[in-house]
C-alpha cells in the first residue's frame, strides 16, 4: 500500500502521514487507530502484538489486508478450526 493510499483510507493528508512516519509529529490515539484499523485492517491490539521479524505472520497480514472484511472473517473461522484441531491433537499427544 502506498503512503498516499494509506492516507486516503485513514482520512489524512499524505503530508501529515509522512510527518508521523518521520517522527515529526505525534498522532493522537484516534488518528493512530484510523491508520491501523482503516489502513491496515487490524485492531490496535493485533498491531502492537505483531512482530515484524516473523516473516510468516507478516505475509499473512499483508495478504489479508488486501481482502474484504467478510473474506477476513471467513479466513479467521478456518484458522480457528485448524488451530482447535491442532490443540486437541497436541493435548492427546499426537503432535508436538
Amino acid at each position: 500500500m502506498t503512503q498516499e493510499a494509506l492516507a486516503r483510507v485513514a482520512k489524512l493528508t499524505p503530508k501529515f502521514l509522512s510527518q508521523i512516519e518521520n517522527g515529526r509529529v505525534n498522532p493522537s490515539i484516534g488518528v493512530l487507530e484510523r491508520v491501523v484499523a482503516d489502513g491496515f485492517g487490524v485492531t490496535m491490539g493485533v498491531f502492537f502484538l505483531w512482530d515484524p521479524e516473523d516473516v510468516e505472520v507478516s505475509r499473512v497480514l499483508a495478504l489479508l489486508a488486501q481482502q474484504t472484511s467478510e473474506y477476513r472473517r471467513r479466513v479467521l473461522r478456518v484458522v480457528e478450526v485448524l488451530c482447535d484441531a491442532e490443540n486437541k491433537a497436541r493435548d492427546r499427544g499426537g503432535s508436538k
